[in-house]
């Protein structure tokens, strides 16, 4: 989230907006910082018609919550970036944090929810993955064989570097584990390598 928000004040001054480091303060608290508070405001309001909606008598109480916690995310976004131009992704992490910690004992089915937000998980990371690798194969067929050399000498010292500093750490790391066992090389060259992954 404030990845973006950093993204959007670098993409404002490549565009010519001139900014002061005063301007960038104000532009990052005003964005970043309203917008934790916008979404958890949003939160502790859905969170209130959510523990409404519970009575485990009425069959309709499961959907009606689950239903509410989808609201909930998209009215946080949508109010935030389109009614206060701040960041929406701050803003439904806010407002889910909200109900993450508050929810679960006014919620009538558990498995539904789960199940729910599973299924919800699983379709947007298909289709983030999907339009990501359209997307960059299209962008591929253009880009000259020089840049392809330029990337792989970029990762190939990458991986030395992260191999050099886990290597280098590897005293450090003993310590971290409970026994006190020291990492061994086959380990350190594993860590190494999933690290880039």
């Amino acid at each position: 989230g404030t990845a973006i928000v950093l993204y959007m004040v670098t993409y404002n001054m490549l565009m010519g907006v001139e900014y002061s480091l005063g301007d960038v303060v104000v532009f990052l608290v005003k964005t970043a910082l309203y917008a934790w508070l916008l979404g958890g405001l949003i939160g502790f309001g859905f969170f209130a018609w959510i523990r409404a909606a519970k009575n485990k008598l009425d069959h309709n109480s499961g959907l009606i919550q689950v239903a509410l916690t989808i609201a909930c995310a998209y009215t946080s976004f949508a109010v935030a970036e389109g009614l206060f131009h701040i960041s929406g992704v701050l803003s439904t992490v806010a407002a889910s944090l909200v109900l993450a910690h508050k929810m679960w004992p006014e919620v009538v089915s558990h498995e539904t929810m789960k199940t729910v937000w599973h299924m919800l998980e699983y379709l947007g990371n298909t289709l983030i993955f999907f339009l990501a690798g359209a997307l960059t194969g299209n962008t591929m067929v253009r880009i000259p064989f020089t840049d392809y050399l330029h990337l792989i000498s970029i990762y190939l010292m990458l991986l030395f570097i992260r191999a050099a500093l886990v290597m280098l750490s590897r005293p450090i790391l003993q310590f971290l584990h409970p026994g006190r066992q020291p990492v061994s090389w086959p380990d350190a060259m594993v860590i190494s390598w999933g690290g880039l992954r």
